[in-house]
């Protein structure tokens, strides 16, 4: 499959128009589920105690601990105040895998797999 980005000057809404071959309609869903994950953002509590949106592609993990929701960026945590059960709904599905009961990793930001524990490409080892 070839992509051609072409720039239209004369669009100024968010839509991202994807034109694809009738017998690929699969990979056409594939990114454009893939953009959709890219763009989605959450509203987050940041270290110095802020709401701040975060894309939602630059999280490496989440976890659950003491009844808060800590989620892991790269060089940032950030605190979400939705329920466990709110949190595991919105991030189980395909980008994310749980490692246990609490859990949570970006699937893209995997480095490394191990016999008892994953390694993240910001350098942080997460044990199963």
């Amino acid at each position: 499959m070839n992509f051609d980005f072409l720039e239209d000057m004369d669009n100024e809404d968010e839509e991202i128009e994807i034109q694809y071959h009738p017998q690929n309609p699969e990979d056409a869903m594939k990114l454009k589920q893939f953009i959709e994950y890219q763009i989605q953002t959450l509203e987050v509590i940041d270290n110095h105690h802020q709401i701040k949106k975060i894309r939602i592609a630059m999280i490496y993990s989440i976890e659950h601990k003491e009844e808060k929701t800590i989620l892991y960026g790269k060089d940032e945590n950030y605190e979400l105040s939705e329920s466990w059960d709110i949190v595991s709904k919105i991030f189980h599905h395909i980008y994310f895998i749980d490692i246990n009961k609490q859990i949570f990793i970006n699937r893209y930001h995997i480095k490394d797999i191990y016999q008892d524990s994953i390694v993240l490409d910001n350098g942080n080892v997460l044990y199963v």
